[in-house]
């Protein structure tokens, strides 16, 4: 077998999941009129389920912390705050229900069925995913992502598609290592970091 050049990372992982990204913004607006960021997690200090910050305003007004966890919420809650998301006042954490839908390559959703409402977040897949791999995700950390950005996603609530669009965000440059904007939408498959003890080789 031929020689394989690649690191084997000694190191428990800290995360491992899916990161669903939907931001809708009014034109003009300074603020994101609906988000849904969701964790679907596999592996984590707080077990496995999701999580799934739900900000919409508008007629159908829903703020919450989605979960079908209360131990994953209680620690994802750290992990959101850490990467800058705070909400004040404190969004409250509510059972909810998850379901999936569409085909990943395509055009998937995931639905959230939490106090009486129903929010459909939807993103279509417009561009090919960027892999992420390498110290990315933070001092002596290792990290792994498959990266998908679109502009063609939306959310709904109740049936209602809300107001905004995806919009221009200038975060990504640096990680990803280019002068790009990148969409608000997007989601990352297999992703994975945790603390690097070590190299075996």
């Amino acid at each position: 077998m031929a020689d394989m050049n690649h690191d084997v990372i000694v190191g428990a992982p800290e995360w491992c999941g899916e990161q669903w990204v939907n931001r809708q913004r009014r034109p003009g607006d300074t603020k994101d009129w609906g988000v849904v960021s969701l964790y679907h997690t596999r592996w984590s200090g707080g077990g496995e389920g999701t999580v799934a910050v739900v900000d919409i305003g508008g007629p159908v007004e829903f703020r919450a912390i989605c979960t079908d966890s209360m131990r994953l919420a209680e620690w994802a809650m750290k992990m959101i705050r850490d990467h800058g998301n705070n909400y004040d006042p404190p969004l409250p954490v509510v059972l909810a229900q998850f379901s999936s839908g569409g085909d990943t390559t395509v055009e998937p959703t995931w639905t959230i069925r939490a106090e009486g409402h129903a929010v459909i977040a939807r993103w279509k897949v417009t561009e090919p995913p960027i892999a992420l791999v390498g110290d990315w995700a933070g001092d002596r950390k290792y990290g792994f992502s498959l990266l998908a950005f679109t502009y063609d996603a939306d959310i709904r609530i109740d049936g209602r598609l809300i107001e905004g669009k995806p919009y221009e965000r200038d975060i990504w440059k640096a990680l990803l290592k280019t002068d790009k904007m990148m969409s608000s939408c997007c989601f990352g498959l297999a992703e994975t970091f945790g603390k690097k003890e070590g190299n075996v080789r």
